[in-house]
């Protein structure tokens, strides 16, 4: 899970000229090197850090490697020896400290051990397998370790979320300092059972907080969708005190809902209500509250006819029928107090087919239509939406695109071949008032058949991102770092 604020700055005056993208610099894995499991940007020196097999003819032992400012090894080291039992969870970097965690069963002790080592930037280690937690060996336990970082990347948060049925929902979590030491530990246990309560955004202030929003079902069933309430969990890790604040929002129904938290620790929320279901869409809302749960401010806001346009008739909108099967995919926060939303059209579709036996099998593909970004005002009013227009079909659930916050301008990464132009990665510049660019190609070496990873292509400061992809004849790996001008 990325948790992601920016600065980004609201101009009022006209439209300046629209920038191009600039690749700064790259990595190319060739053939003869293996393509990591994980890659992670390293803030203290501007590098990269990875981690996966040690090579491509063997993938017995798992390796770390560092890269400077420039792309260059610097250097790599074999950390793990793989057996069938342990199980790398991830790896992040905090400060100047590299954190490797990983987890295996101990089926004597009826345990799960989850450790951690780490390393300095020089690959100088300081923790080897280093405890983390001895779990029971059981179905609650076994789910994935997952992190968030602080705003301020200051501060390192893993978390458990457990399956525990009808017991309460129950979080474990383990905090580092920007030294990579683990400073806490605890268990935020909620007064809703698992099975109804499911967690949609976990979020580190940069205090060192916790923040959880949730969705808490009316019943467990979920037959009706629009039996659900959402919630905010305010803990406090010093004094490991916990407070439940509501998320209200009057007759309307709350369709989709993102959580972020500001340098005040200031709470916004922010997504889309309907009039009629929680399948629907008919505008806006945003809400802020303070660490108390006290509301600030609270709107709602209807899409307008021009926007509605571009997805029903006119017929339908006088009729007031609402939106379907779109997503919000982010959250951005404004200097100003206003908020960026950005959305995905998709939806699935099943088909039936006769296979070569005879057999009939049936085949579902995603498609993955239009990106939306709405800009909402400190007041909670749409300013403008943004439409960038693409089709994807895959045979199963993926990231299809992602976006970058530059200082005066959103940019939208996508791959794909528009009318009479070669298929590439291509970005979208939006500026502060809405008006967008034509499609422009990242990559200029860029190879038919090559692959675009967008979950893993990241931000990672207010001026650059990495675009990450993968090159279709020696199935190696190349990421770049571009500018956000």
């Amino acid at each position: 899970m990325i948790v992601r604020t920016s600065l980004w700055l609201i101009l009022i005056c006209a439209m300046p000229g629209l920038f191009g993208q600039e690749v700064l610099d790259r990595l190319d894995l060739g053939r003869k090197e293996a393509v990591p499991y994980f890659l992670e940007y390293s803030p203290a020196d501007d590098g990269l850090v990875t981690f996966g097999p040690a090579s491509r003819v063997s993938s017995r032992f798992l390796s770390l490697a560092k890269y400077d400012q420039q792309f260059n090894q610097q250097w790599k080291k074999d950390v793990y020896e793989q057996n069938s039992r342990k199980n790398v969870d991830f790896v992040s970097v905090i400060g100047n400290r590299i954190l490797l965690f990983a987890s295996e069963p101990l089926p004597k002790d009826e345990l799960i051990r989850n450790f951690y080592s780490s390393y300095d930037l020089e690959g100088n280690i300081i923790e080897d397998d280093a405890t983390l937690a001895l779990l029971p060996n059981d179905k609650s336990q076994k789910v994935a370790l997952q992190y968030t970082l602080s705003p301020n990347r200051k501060r390192l948060l893993c978390f458990k979320s457990l399956k525990k049925k009808a017991d309460s929902e129950t979080v474990l979590y383990y905090m580092f300092d920007e030294t990579g030491t683990l400073v806490q530990n605890g268990e935020i246990v909620l007064d809703h059972p698992d099975n109804r309560f499911s967690i949609q955004n976990v979020v580190l202030s940069n205090q060192g907080n916790i923040y959880l929003l949730g969705r808490l079902n009316q019943s467990v069933s979920l037959i009706a969708n629009d039996t659900y309430a959402y919630l905010v969990y305010r803990y406090n890790t010093r004094e490991q005190v916990g407070k439940e604040l509501k998320v209200d929002i009057g007759n309307k129904y709350i369709s989709d809902l993102a959580m972020r938290v500001n340098r005040d620790e200031a709470i916004y929320l922010s997504g889309f209500y309907s009039n009629k279901s929680t399948d629907n869409l008919a505008g806006t809302l945003l809400q802020v509250m303070n660490t108390d749960g006290q509301v600030i401010k609270s709107s709602t806001y209807p899409f307008g006819e021009t926007f509605l346009r571009n997805y029903m008739t006119s017929g339908q909108i006088n009729r007031g029928r609402e939106l379907t099967n779109f997503n919000l995919r982010d959250i951005v926060m404004r200097s100003d107090g206003g908020v960026l939303l950005v959305a995905e059209w998709n939806y699935t579709v099943t088909r039936t087919y006769r296979d070569y036996l005879g057999v009939f099998v049936d085949r579902t593909f995603w498609y993955y239509r239009d990106v939306v970004v709405t800009s909402i005002s400190p007041a909670g009013e749409i300013e403008w939406t943004s439409i960038i227009p693409k089709e994807q079909v895959y045979e199963q659930p993926t990231v299809a695109f992602n976006t970058g916050i530059g200082t005066e301008q959103v940019y939208v990464f996508v791959q794909q071949r528009p009318s009479g132009m070669r298929d590439n990665i291509y970005y979208y510049a939006i500026a502060p008032n809405g008006q967008q660019s034509t499609p422009k190609p990242l990559i200029k070496d860029y190879r038919a058949g090559s692959t675009y990873s967008p979950g893993i292509s990241i931000q990672i400061n207010n001026g650059q991102m990495l675009a990450v992809y993968f090159q279709p004849r020696n199935k190696g790996l190349s990421v770049a770092r571009v500018s956000l001008r």
